[in-house]
C-alpha cells in the first residue's frame, strides 16, 4: 500500500454539500482522504473523507450548528486531488504570476 508523504490539495464537490454566500462558498473543505480499492471490484472501494468549516470563510458557528449531517452523511461526492508536475514552467515568469507553475 502506498503511503505518500507529500501534501497535496484536495478539493470536494457534491449537491448536497452546503454553500455559504452570494458566491456559493463551500462550507466545509476535505482536510484528509482515507480509502481502499481493489482492482475490478466497484463494491469494494472504501473512501473517508473527513471535512471541516473553512475558517477562511468566517461561516458563524450558529449557521454550522444548524446543518442537518444526516443529509449529508452518505451521498455522492467527487474528490479532486492535485497531483504533483501539473501545470508547466514558464521560463521568465515571476513568482506565481499567472499561477504558470503550480504543482511543478
Amino acid at each position: 500500500m502506498a503511503k505518500f508523504t507529500q501534501a497535496r490539495t484536495l478539493s470536494l464537490a457534491g449537491a448536497a454539500l452546503p454553500t455559504y454566500g452570494m458566491d456559493a462558498l463551500p462550507v466545509f473543505v476535505p482536510v484528509r482522504l482515507q480509502g481502499t480499492e481493489t482492482i475490478g471490484r466497484l463494491d469494494a472501494c472504501r473512501y473517508l473523507v473527513t471535512l471541516r468549516t473553512d475558517d477562511a470563510y468566517a461561516v458563524s458557528p450558529s449557521r454550522t450548528a444548524d446543518l442537518d449531517l444526516d443529509k449529508i452523511v452518505g451521498t455522492e461526492v467527487t474528490v479532486s486531488i492535485q497531483l504533483e508536475g501539473k501545470g508547466r514552467f514558464i521560463s521568465g515568469l515571476a513568482g506565481a504570476a499567472g499561477l504558470g507553475n503550480i504543482g511543478a
